[in-house]
């Protein structure tokens, strides 16, 4: 017992460390604890407060919205408790980044509200160059906050770290659901981009992650209430910017001096099989750490080195990709290579070199080395160990 209270101790500390969460150290009659979810501080004049930023094609203004407090960043299962039990046992496990995502967007959807006039032709997509470079405009120029990829990853490690069953003691609570929900604080934003060229202006969310804790929350049945009646309301005024230059440039002046030390992964040994059958993906490259040169402005090498052998005379494949959807990911690579030569199989072991070089925003936080075979008949050959080096330079254009 007192293990489960001292366990209790801790996670509440966690939990009251929850920025601008005051509310969850009161305790309601039932003994839960609440707070109120989608809670939001709208800012009176946003145009106030544009931080802005420019590259060769467009002008980028960040303008804020407010912040969205208590927001639930994942879905956790509950626990039932009957009324009888002394404890209960809580489990708080690891959160996905894509479970994360997922939420902040519910969130940007459900508390704010849009409107836009003529001049403004549609939106961006996060996975277009202009939402990297906006990314990286914005973390050059917040140089205190993270960005929204460093939020998520940093809640989603915070969510790693914390992943344990708790006892919790229950005398005095009302039946009913429980859960321990990881909640966050986020500043919202909307960014307009202005194209240069087109003299046409863009659009799209983003939000950033400031705080999160874990929070007990409970319902007196399976529907946890998550309801906000509230929105905070942006009409979008051209007026407001169409003399606001900005002076902050990103992608176009690179400071050479400050480029990153090589990267490297080793795999060890570990022998692997490949053959035609399908791709394989033995080796996972964490970028993570480089994501700030996720932009056309730098270049990366990736190289490469395979230590195989041949059980088979066939042709070797090796791909460097951003994801594992076959053909759709593939950055690079050589699909042809003749490990010994053509002819019968060459069974001793030796290393394959290739490199690949890709711009800053064909990168994603995890890549991939992709192995596959083809030839007339069977093509099997082995992967031992794979060596990489990631260099990321200026590029020239």
């Amino acid at each position: 017992m007192k293990k489960a209270i001292a366990t209790l101790l801790i996670l509440t500390t966690l939990i009251c460390s929850l920025a601008g969460c005051t509310n969850i150290k009161n305790v309601n009659p039932d003994g839960s604890i609440s707070v109120d979810k989608y809670k939001i501080e709208a800012i009176q004049d946003p145009y106030s407060q544009i931080t802005m930023f420019k590259d060769s094609q467009n002008y980028y203004y960040m303008i804020p919205l407010g912040t969205i407090r208590n927001v639930p960043l994942d879905t956790p299962n509950s626990h039932f408790y009957s009324g009888d039990e002394t404890s209960l046992s809580i489990t708080i496990s690891e959160v996905s980044s894509d479970t994360i995502t997922n939420m902040l967007t519910k969130a940007e959807e459900k508390c704010t509200s849009q409107s836009f006039s003529s001049a403004v032709t549609g939106s961006i997509g996060k996975n277009e160059a202009t939402y990297a470079s906006l990314e990286l405009g914005y973390s050059n120029s917040k140089t205190s906050s993270v960005t929204r990829t460093e939020g998520i990853e940093k809640c989603r490690s915070y969510s790693s770290q914390h992943s344990e069953t708790i006892t919790v003691p229950m005398s005095g609570k009302k039946p009913g659901y429980y859960r321990y929900v990881l909640m966050g604080d986020i500043e919202s934003y909307v960014a307009v981009i202005y194209n240069l060229e087109n003299k046409t202006y863009t659009h799209t969310t983003y939000s950033v992650i400031i705080s999160q804790g874990f929070v007990l929350d409970y319902s007196e049945t399976l529907e946890f209430d998550d309801s906000n009646q509230q929105k905070i309301q942006f009409t979008f005024d051209e007026n407001k910017i169409k003399n606001m230059i900005p002076t902050l440039e990103i992608g176009t002046k690179v400071d050479v001096s400050g480029l990153p030390a090589p990267l490297t992964y080793d795999s060890g040994y570990k022998e692997k099989k490949v053959d035609a059958s399908h791709s394989y993906y033995y080796d996972t490259l964490d970028l993570y750490s480089l994501k700030s040169y996720f932009h056309p402005s730098y270049i990366f090498t990736f190289n490469i080195r395979v230590l195989m052998k041949e059980e088979n005379a066939g042709f070797q494949e090796i791909y460097l990709t951003n994801g594992k959807d076959g053909k759709d990911s593939r950055v690079g690579g050589n699909g042809s290579i003749e490990y010994g030569g053509s002819g019968s199989a060459y069974e001793t072991k030796g290393w394959t070199e290739i490199s690949v070089t890709v711009r800053g925003d064909q990168c994603a936080e995890t890549m991939y080395l992709e192995y596959g075979a083809h030839g007339d008949s069977s093509d099997d050959w082995y992967r031992y160990q794979a060596q990489v080096t990631i260099t990321v330079t200026a590029s020239e254009n």
